[in-house]
């Protein structure tokens, strides 16, 4: 999909992508600033409590301390990267421990669904 906002202009190839993304990528910023504001809260609130409990903690605290962890990485990715956290991304060959025949062929690739189910010696 981000593959259809870019398009070539005529001048050196540039890519110019089209200022009116879908609602879904131009949300993505915001919930991120929201995610860290919520991983802000449930931090301020676990460090208040903190004292409170020496020895065994119960068991909400460990599961605010998940969803801490959680918010605050997807809304770090999510308001730093923005709609380019879906760009697609090129994996080099040697990172690729066994990969399949028709990943290791120059002409298929991702949307290349058919490319994928070829067979590897044709």
């Amino acid at each position: 999909m981000i593959a259809a906002l870019h398009q070539h202009g005529p001048e050196e190839g540039k890519a110019i992508v089209s200022p009116r993304l879908p609602t879904f990528y131009r949300l993505l910023r915001p919930s991120g600033a929201g995610l860290l504001g919520v991983a802000y809260l449930i931090a301020s609130y676990l460090f208040r409590i903190g004292p409170a409990y020496t020895g065994h903690e119960p068991f909400g605290v460990y599961v605010l301390s998940v969803i801490l962890f959680f918010s605050a990485s997807a809304g770090a990715a999510m308001l730093v990267h923005g709609h380019h956290l879906f760009d697609r991304i090129v994996v080099s060959k040697r990172w690729i421990a066994q990969a399949p025949p028709s990943l290791l062929r120059e002409e298929a690739n991702s949307d290349d669904a058919e490319g994928a189910r070829r067979d590897p010696t044709s």
